[in-house]
């Protein structure tokens, strides 16, 4: 399952997390093979791969399984939807996943940066992301005096704080582990940062075009929004996710009865959706998304 989730809607997060329980993190679980951390904490778990999302993120666990098979958990690496901020356009460097939908990190990755935050290559501690700089685990200097993590590891300002994955990718980025491109064999995002509808009716906010300007083709409209073998969608709430479990891991039922029958599934109104989630309508071809390109890959 994933790292604790950023949640933000605390009414919300029993069922969020309920919800995942019983779909996505049930088939995390049953997996078996230690993969993915079931916690965030480096030294307890020494996990192959961390998984980040938040709780309004729907991720196929089959796909992510498969996605990581095909990596080395030694070389560090720092994968999801890239994201180019800011003043960063012109530099060649993506630095910053989406936290939204969901990015992985390798243990190799895990162990530079906690190498980093205890004192080592200029490090500190974990807590640096979030908050004021805590040397106590540092390690000395050679002349008494303990080291803190490197600067471009600690928070510089409040919205940082509260947003770590900046601090986190700018540590990276610091350490030489940079966002690359994540998309499939054919171009379609893996890690999507909206729900499977918005992408196929291709609603999208102009700040998700503005920070892949420089990155063309990490987004599409319709079917060729997506990777056949797309790992994560945010933006969708419990009802929504519940669907859409349903109908990818049944697809030959539904490709069967028609599409009426895997609409019928869908929540109806904007309160049962949730947020920045919507209902498919005719033509926008959120099914042919759903039933025609995305695979549930065999995990086993």
């Amino acid at each position: 399952m994933p790292s604790p989730p950023m949640v933000s809607g605390p009414s919300t997060r029993i069922d969020r997390l309920q919800t995942i329980r019983d779909t996505w993190g049930q088939d995390l679980m049953d997996a078996g093979e230690n993969r993915y951390v079931l916690a965030r904490i480096y030294e307890i778990y020494d996990p192959d791969f961390l998984f980040y999302c938040n709780e309004h993120t729907y991720v196929i666990a089959e796909n992510l399984q498969c996605y990581t098979r095909s990596l080395d958990p030694s070389d560090p690496v720092y994968l999801g939807n890239r994201f180019r901020r800011e003043g960063e356009k012109n530099q060649g460097k993506a630095l910053l996943n989406s936290g939204a939908a969901g990015f992985v990190l390798s243990r190799g990755s895990l162990s530079l940066l906690h190498q980093a935050w205890r004192g080592g290559e200029g490090g500190g501690r974990a807590d640096s992301l979030g908050g004021s700089v805590d040397h106590s685990g540092g390690h000395s200097d050679g002349e008494g005096e303990e080291r803190g993590p490197p600067t471009e590891c600690v928070a510089k300002s409040n919205y940082e704080r509260g947003n770590p994955g900046i601090t986190l990718a700018r540590c990276l980025a610091h350490l030489g582990v940079y966002a690359k491109d994540t998309t499939g064999n054919q171009g379609g995002q893996r890690f999507n940062a909206y729900g499977p509808v918005r992408l196929a009716q291709g609603k999208i906010d102009q700040w998700y075009n503005d920070v892949h300007a420089s990155d063309p083709g990490m987004w599409r409209a319709g079917p060729d929004c997506c990777s056949s073998d797309t790992i994560s969608f945010h933006y969708v709430g419990p009802a929504e996710a519940r669907a859409m479990h349903h109908i990818l891991h049944h697809r030959e039922t539904y490709l069967t009865e028609g599409y009426e029958e895997a609409l019928s599934l869908w929540p109806a109104s904007g309160e049962s959706l949730g947020p920045y989630a919507a209902r498919p309508k005719a033509g926008d071809e959120t099914f042919d998304l759903l039933l025609k390109k995305i695979r549930v890959c065999s995990a086993a």
